[in-house]
């Protein structure tokens, strides 16, 4: 049976004493005594611990309406929201705890986890609930009801310390679809360890191993952050990792060969990325197709197919797919045996492409400045002074 009555979370005292008798009766636990303690730890002064007895019951309150355990959560965040953020820990723990238990109504769950979240005026404890809602959507399936949350994720991780906006990034690749948007979270994460060395940088290890496999695996995607990032030294000084670190550098070098080389030695590296070999090769091949047409804008055929490792007949197939793909603008020359490339996709962009860009930049608005001289040089007095 529902709650028949509207909760004041302004009064603490009778709005506790609302939720106490709801969650008794939904628990099957004696109602006035369980309502008796919570008034009394209330009365007391330990707002706390009457949060820790409510919460031993609060469960139940997930078999019945959804608006009345709301309306609990409600409450029950609203008297969290009162404490001291050295209070706070605690009880904010048990309602996460509590809400991402397994059980029914995950949906439900969620939501009362962002009442939670909304009602909390301290920064750490928000950051917990904020990534323990995305961790609990993420092993609920409900990555969908998500998607405004991450679309503000931005503005909502101002003022997170460095371990928090750390868990942040994991939790959100953890809920994100596998591809792009997974990869964008993960590089993230690197991100904030380009200052860390060594055993500081060890625990990201494992997760630039993930992002390497994501950006390998995922078809029709070819431009890779990861490799101007100073994880990926750290990767191919440790052991365990060099050869997949390699296996990166290898494939966006553009070198084919190399790149065959290392898997038909290595057979356990297509494991690690869970891909065959035929599809690595087709990313392998389009990669240095990428790297002849941005190093020279006239290519001939059989060099197109020495670096590609394919027979000179299917050259133009090549070309043709990466068009298609729009990783090149280029044309085909069949009587001179030769591909002409205008336009090739930018595979990475890291610091060596934004000194390229300075300096177009630079160099654009220096021709501006020597063109506007011209044009004051060559006026007339007249029409200069006006």
């Amino acid at each position: 049976e529902g709650m028949s009555f509207v909760i004041d979370t302004a009064e603490d005292v009778s709005a506790v004493g609302a939720v106490a008798r709801h969650i008794a009766e939904a628990s099957g636990t004696s109602s006035s005594r369980f309502v008796a303690d919570a008034d009394a730890l209330l009365a007391e002064g330990r707002s706390a611990e009457a949060i820790s007895h409510l919460l031993t019951g609060v469960d139940a309150v997930f078999g019945g309406e959804e608006k009345d355990a709301e309306v609990v959560f409600t409450v029950l965040s609203a008297l969290a929201a009162k404490l001291s953020p050295a209070e706070c820990g605690r009880p904010v723990s048990g309602l996460l705890a509590a809400l991402t238990a397994d059980g029914p109504e995950a949906a439900l769950r969620l939501r009362c986890l962002f009442i939670l979240y909304n009602a909390l005026p301290h920064k750490d404890v928000r950051f917990d609930v904020l990534i323990g809602a995305l961790r609990f959507a993420a092993k609920a399936g409900l990555g969908d009801s998500m998607a405004p949350t991450l679309e503000r994720m931005e503005q909502a991780t101002m003022g997170a310390s460095m371990a928090h906006l750390r868990q942040i990034h994991l939790a959100v690749a953890e809920l994100v679809p596998a591809g792009k948007p997974k990869l964008d979270a993960l590089v993230k994460y690197l991100v904030t360890f380009e200052a860390e060395v060594g055993a500081a940088a060890k625990e990201a290890l494992p997760h630039a191993v993930s992002a390497i496999v994501e950006f390998i695996r995922t078809p029709n995607l070819y431009s890779c952050e990861l490799t101007d990032l100073h994880i990926l030294q750290e990767l191919s000084s440790d052991a365990a990792n060099a050869a997949i670190s390699g296996l990166l550098t290898t494939l966006m070098d553009g070198q084919v060969a190399k790149v065959v080389a290392l898997v038909d030695g290595n057979k356990k590296l297509l494991d690690t990325v869970h891909l065959e070999r035929d599809a690595l090769l087709l990313k392998a091949r389009l990669i240095a197709l990428v790297k002849l047409g941005a190093a020279d804008s006239e290519v001939a055929y059989a060099e197109i197919a020495k670096q590609l490792q394919v027979p000179a007949d299917e050259v133009e197939m090549w070309v043709v797919r990466a068009i298609t793909l729009k990783l090149v603008d280029a044309r085909l020359d069949q009587l001179k045996g030769c591909v002409s490339f205008y336009k090739c996709f930018a595979l990475t962009f890291g610091q060596a492409q934004w000194q390229d860009l300075q300096t177009k930049f630079g160099t654009w608005a220096a021709n501006i400045s020597k063109v506007e001289a011209s044009v004051l040089s060559h006026q007339s007095p007249v029409a200069a002074s006006t």
